[in-house]
Parts: structure tokens; sequence; C-alpha cells
């Protein structure tokens, strides 16, 4: 049997390549390796795999879950989803896209095969669903039905009063040799009491459903599937009678029987626990061998059993609440707990299908044992709280000590006369506050990945300017940073750029000005992103750009603009305007 081809979507290249070589060992054919979302559609619309192993997190715009969106419109393939997030609202936004299964990073060789199979099956067996579905949908929307209309005669027997072209042809007659006749002119087998009793109940407003054989004009029968209502035409009672002829189905049902065996083979030898239950009565009907294996209970025992028997005691009002609710022939009940027969508990994932079983109404179930998989899930949730919990610590203590720092500077300053070394310490001073205002802003953020640039800017420049007396030249400033989010390698260099500029602009732009103005703005553009400090001062070309050619606050400029792998450019035509630009 041919191996399925799978498709590979990670942006990690070393891990994408373990990937491959584990799949590859067990047989399966790799399409080419794609790192983003652009690459998952493009390959899965010109390589059509039957699987795809795609991480959440990609590079680019778009994640994971935008690109299986897209690739559902083009082509239909299962998708497992690769990552190292666990979030809610992560995998509550996966969902919608209805993966068929999930692998959280570090993953393990056993794991990654044991869904990738699950996940393989799982859309084979729906696909055959589907197909099945779609069979015997046009089987029945292209099979002529036959139509009667019956009219209470005065003997209390119905009489054929219209019958449409297909029921002509079904039963050999023209229309002037079969109107008018009693019904069982065509139904010779059932006796006139036995059809106002039908009649009867029909009228009571009961749907009337029932098989029965009609005979044709040469004198042969076939079988029919008779639902008759009561309507009413010019305040007269007729009987629309709908005749189906069964003898299709009956031939699709002996088929149905042979193909049940090979299901039922593979509802035995499937590698998940799998079981039949009855959906009235709820107990057991048929159990796959790896449900006997797995919860320890013998065919036998289960087969005297109910699927109260197997959940806990305390959850079987949650499982009869779900039973209750009516979600069409798929029921995906989800997580739930069951007891084997040793009492221990162990967690299920769980999916249902309705089905006839030998004539009863019943509950196809698969039950996947997550038990290990949420003991994962939990010992990483408790992990990830730990590491918040420590990383919220470490900025707080970060923040202290700087604070601790800044105070001995105003100490010191208080005790220093020279202008140009108190200039020195309040330069110092407002670059450990930019600084410190990073570790404050995430300390304070739920998000601890990230700040809000324009929260941050205002605050600094906010500080800056309470710390100088502005009233020696009247600046004022303006920030225009748009809805920016960076994280601490990035926001702590913009921090000190800025500080630099508008420290910069203060002591040298407005000598002789009046109504100075400083400007900060800070824009995204797929990707780039472009912060501009200016201000309507004498500009470069005044002797400025020369007069701190040499200072310590350019020099840092252009190591924290290296540091960000940025460029910076001047303009001083009117005012100054300094650009730094960097990538994300």
């Amino acid at each position: 049997m041919k191996k399925a081809k799978i498709l590979i979507i990670e942006d990690e290249s070393i891990i994408a390549m373990d990937i491959r070589n584990s799949l590859m060992a067990k047989g399966y054919e790799i399409c080419t390796i794609g790192n983003s979302a652009e690459d998952a559609v493009r390959i899965a619309s010109t390589e059509k795999p039957d699987l795809i192993i795609m991480d959440i997190i990609l590079k680019g715009d778009k994640d994971g879950i935008a690109a299986a969106g897209e690739i559902k419109k083009i082509h239909s393939a299962p998708v497992i989803y690769l990552t190292a997030h666990s979030d809610t609202v992560t995998l509550q936004k996966a969902k919608e896209t209805a993966p068929q299964g999930y692998i959280l990073k570090p993953l393990s060789r056993s794991e990654l095969h044991l869904t990738v199979e699950l996940a393989l099956y799982k859309h084979e067996m729906e696909m055959k669903l589907k197909n099945s579905e779609e069979r015997y949908r046009t089987l029945f929307e292209q099979a002529g039905e036959n139509v009667v209309i019956l009219e209470m005669g005065k003997e209390g027997i119905p009489f054929i009063a219209d019958i449409n072209e297909s029921g002509l042809m079904a039963h050999g007659y023209t229309r002037e040799e079969i109107l008018g006749q009693p019904i069982t002119f065509i139904s010779p087998d059932i006796s006139p009491e036995e059809v106002m009793k039908k009649m009867a109940s029909a009228g009571m407003g009961k749907p009337l459903i029932f098989k029965t054989s009609h005979r044709r004009k040469d004198g042969s029968f076939f079988h029919l599937e008779v639902n008759a209502r009561p309507i009413m035409i010019d305040g007269k009672q007729f009987f629309i009678s709908v005749e189906r002829d069964i003898t299709i189905q009956k031939s699709a049902e002996d088929a149905l029987r042979l193909s049940e065996e090979k299901y039922r083979i593979l509802f035995q030898n499937n590698p998940v626990p799998m079981w039949v239950y009855d959906t009235e009565s709820l107990a057991f009907l048929a159990v796959n061998d790896f449900a006997v294996d797995h919860y320890g209970y013998s065919a036998d025992e289960f087969l005297k059993m109910t699927i109260k028997e197997i959940r806990p005691a305390e959850d079987i009002p949650r499982l009869m609440d779900v039973l209750s609710s009516d979600m069409g022939n798929i029921r995906k009940v989800g997580i739930a707990r069951h007891r084997k027969k040793d009492d221990s508990i162990i967690t299920v994932d769980i999916k249902g299908h309705k089905i006839d079983f030998d004539g009863r109404p019943a509950m196809l179930v698969l039950a996947l044992d997550v038990t290990d998989q949420k003991k994962s899930e939990e010992q990483i949730r408790a992990s990830l709280m730990e590491k918040e919990i420590l990383l919220t610590e470490i900025h707080h203590r970060v923040k202290n000590n700087m604070q601790v720092i800044i105070s001995l500077l105003n100490l010191q300053l208080g005790n220093i006369k020279d202008e140009k070394a108190r200039e020195h310490f309040m330069m110092a001073e407002s670059r450990i506050r930019s600084m410190a205002l990073v570790h404050e802003q995430l300390y304070q953020s739920d998000n601890m990945a990230a700040i809000n640039i324009a929260e941050y800017f205002n605050t600094l420049l906010s500080n800056f300017f309470e710390s100088r007396s502005s009233s020696e030249n009247n600046v004022t400033y303006s920030i225009n940073p748009g809805n920016i989010c960076l994280g601490l390698d990035r926001a702590i260099p913009c921090g000190l750029i800025v500080t630099e500029l508008i420290s910069n602009s203060y002591k040298h732009a407005f000598h002789n000005v009046s109504g100075g103005e400083i400007i900060i703005d800070m824009k995204k553009n797929r990707g780039t992103y472009t912060l501009s400090v200016m201000d309507n001062g004498i500009g470069m070309e005044s002797g400025r750009d020369k007069a701190d050619s040499s200072s310590l606050g350019l020099h840092l400029v252009d190591a924290l603009v290296k540091q960000i792998r940025g460029t910076i450019t001047i303009s001083g035509d009117s005012g100054t305007t300094i650009t730094v630009t960097f990538q994300e």
C-alpha cells in the first residue's frame, strides 16, 4: 500500500529536517519543505499532499492558522498543528480550522508517528463517509418516486383520484385505466378493513408510513415504501401517498452488508478504543479489541454494561446533559474521564457518529486516551506560570536597582555646583530612567514580551521635561508613535536613542528661538520600523552638528542604531530631522 505524501511547514529548519527524517524512516513521501504561510498555500496547491504538518507561528504576516484556512479553499487535506504555544486563545483560534491533531514542542517521534497515523486514518474515514453520503444522496435524488392522490369513497375505501407519470410507468396503466379505481385495485394484498384502519390513523394527524407491494398491469408485483398524509382540497379530505420503489434500496442494502464486513475488520483492528452503544438504553452493543485490552473488561462484560458504568459517578450528570442535547449526526463530546476495570481514571477525547446498528439507533464512538498529553499540558502551564512569576520578579528587582542608582545620582547632584557637571549627571539619570521605564511597564503589563511604545515614549518625555526647566526656552513636545509594541531588545535601544536625541535638541536647537517644538514619530510598514525625532530649531547647518559630532550622546546613538541593525539619516533643511530605520 502506497504511503501518504506529507507537507511540512516549519520556520525552524533543524526541526523541519528532524520531522522529515523521522517520517521518511516510516516510509512516508515528503513534499517540498516550506517555512511560511505563503509556502504552505503554494506547495499545497501544486503538490497536493495527503497531510499537512504546520507550525502555528510562521515567518511573515500570516500564521499557520491563516494558511490552513486558505488551503481548505483549494485542497482537502488534514492539518496537524505543530506549536510551542498552548495558550487558550491560540488553541481556540486553531480549532476554528478543524485540525486533525496538535503536537506540542518539544515533540517525540512516537507521538509524531501516532498523531500522523491517527490523522490519516480519521481523514480517510471522514472521506469514505462523505463519499458514501454523496452516493446515496445522488441515488435518492435521481430515483423516480410515485405520487398517488387518494379520495375517500362512499364505503370508506379510498379510490385513486390522480397519479403522476412515474406512478403510471411503474404500474403499467394509462391514466384512464387507473383513475377512479379503489386502492385495492393495485394493492390486492391489503384488506379493505386494514385500509380503513390506516386511513383513520392518518386522518388523526399521525404520519402513515408502511411498506407494501403493488401489482402491475402485467400481474407482476414490486415493493414500495409508502408515506401517506391527509390534505384538504376545496373542503374535501384527500390523502397524498408518496410511494418509493425500494428495490434499488434493497440492492444497496445487500451491497452495504457486504461492505460492512470490511468496516468490521477496521473496527476490530483499530488501535484506538471504539464501541457502539444504543442511544436509548445506553447499553454497549459492540466493542473493539483495543477497548477490551485498554479498559480491562472482557467483551462479554462490556456487553452487559452501559456507558454510564465507565464514567466516575460525579461525571454522570454532565454525560446525561451531553446525551440529551441534539448535536447532529456527528458528535464531538470532547474531553471526558473514564474509569477502567482496575478503578484507575483516564482522560479521553471522544468523538461519535450516529449509525443504524441492526435496526437500532446507535452511536459509534472513538475514545482516544489523552491522559499523558493532558498531564504534559498541565506541566507546561505550571512551568509557564512559574516563569511568568520569576520574570515579573526580575523586572521588579531591576527597576528597584535602577531607582537606587537614580537616587544616588540625585543625592550627588545636590552637591554639584558646576552646570556642565550637573548636565552630565542629569543626562546619565535620563539614560538610566529610560531603561528603568521599560522594566516598569513590563512589570505592570499583562504582556511580558512587549510594551506599548506610545505609553513608553509619553512617560519618557514627560519625565525628561519634568526634570528640566522648560520655561528657559518654552519647548513643547508631541508624540505620534501609532499602535506599535516592541520587545525588550528593541524597546530599550529605541528609548535611549530618543533620550539622546531630544536632549541634544533641547540643549542646542533652540538658541534664540521661541516656541520650540520636538516631535517624536514612529511608523511600521511591512515589517520595517521608522523612528523620527524632529525639531523646529536652528538646524544642523548652524553649527550644531559640529558642536556635537564628538559628543558621547551621538556616539551612543550610532552604537544603538548598529545594535538594532538599523540605519540613520539626518536632514537639517528646516529645523532638524533624524530618522532611524530598522527591520522587524
